[in-house]
């Protein structure tokens, strides 16, 4: 009996290792195929023209890169320097005779560096004054208007200078 059974599982053991002896052949078999193919290239290319290419790709890729980091530190210099805070106030500078006419701006950058406008409407004409802003100071003697003006700019309470 023990015989019988022995030869029952051998041959269908032998069987499956032949089946998987052939699908071991066909896997190498297309493994070697697609080798062949990498390093032979498409069209004949060799994978050393493949690697040459990208290789240039890559050096002109880098290059442009640099490009657009020295024009983005260009940008930059002159972002800080545009007008990033602005505030305005109109106001009737003469009690009683016509409207708010009259009006004062504050147009600062990022470092707080920029000017006071301030425009005085009245029957007689229009008067215009700037006064410069350094490091959030003026060297000249500001109007309530122009203090006004600078604290809407900054979206803060700003401390009045002389």
């Amino acid at each position: 009996m023990e015989n019988f059974l022995g030869q029952n599982i051998i041959f269908p053991a032998l069987l499956l290792l032949f089946v998987l002896e052939g699908a071991m052949a066909v896997f190498i078999w297309k493994t070697n195929k697609r080798i062949t193919q990498f390093f032979n290239g498409k069209d004949g290319k060799s994978i050393e023209k493949v690697l040459e290419y990208e290789m240039r790709k890559l050096k002109k890729t880098e290059e442009d890169i640099k490009k657009l980091v020295q024009n983005i530190k260009w940008i930059e210099g002159i972002a800080l320097k545009s007008v990033h805070k602005v505030g305005v106030v109109r106001f009737n500078p003469f009690r009683d005779i016509g409207g708010d006419q009259s009006f004062s701006i504050a147009l600062l950058d990022y470092r707080d560096n920029g000017v006071v406008v301030s425009s005085l409407h009245s029957a007689e004409g229009t008067r215009v004054y700037a006064k410069p802003i350094l490091k959030n100071k003026s060297k000249y003697q500001l109007t309530k208007e122009e203090e006004e003006a600078l604290k809407k700019a900054y979206g803060k309470k700003r401390k009045a200078t002389k």
